[in-house]
């Protein structure tokens, strides 16, 4: 079992050769972090327990060779309506946003006022040598397309050059 190192991570992304190979992943499944932390996760509904979960993934990355573990800053989020989920959920389902009074209208969150302590939590039960990747909800395209809608975000950036940059 090899001992976690972050450097290695920071070489590989300041374009430098690692001391050995070093393998990155953004996330993994559920059946994976249990099998690899032989431990359950313990959830009642879709919104893991952190408390509960923060060991098991930090144990997952360590027995998998990881030099970190990623996990998401806060509970912070970019709020949306609800939409119907069947077998596929259309990337046109976003319709919080769809001109610029919808986009001023929104109710947008303030990241401060949310709960950082997760962080905290997981830095004082890291392993020596492992790091966190910290993440927030989503990338940057997910959220657009989450608030504004595929199809309407592509018509957004061709009628309005300013938004294409």
């Amino acid at each position: 079992m090899r001992k976690p190192d972050f450097k290695n991570l920071l070489r590989v992304l300041d374009r430098k050769k690692p001391d050995r190979p070093t393998l990155f992943e953004f996330f993994l499944n559920k059946q994976l972090y249990e099998k690899l932390a032989g431990e359950n996760i313990v959830s009642t509904n879709r919104d893991w327990q952190w408390n509960t979960v923060c060991p098991v993934l930090i144990n997952a990355f360590k027995n998998a060779g990881y030099d970190y573990v990623t996990v998401q800053g806060s509970t912070f989020s970019f709020p949306v309506p609800e939409t119907e989920h069947k077998k596929t959920i259309s990337l046109n389902a976003g319709n919080a946003i769809h001109d610029r009074d919808s986009y001023k209208a929104y109710q947008w969150l303030d990241p401060k006022d949310f709960d950082y302590s997760l962080v905290k939590n997981a830095g004082q039960i890291l392993p020596h040598g492992m790091k966190l990747v910290v993440c927030g909800p989503g990338g940057v395209l997910e959220n657009a397309i989450s608030l504004v809608g595929y199809e309407r975000l592509c018509m957004m950036l061709f009628d309005n050059q300013v938004l294409a940059g």
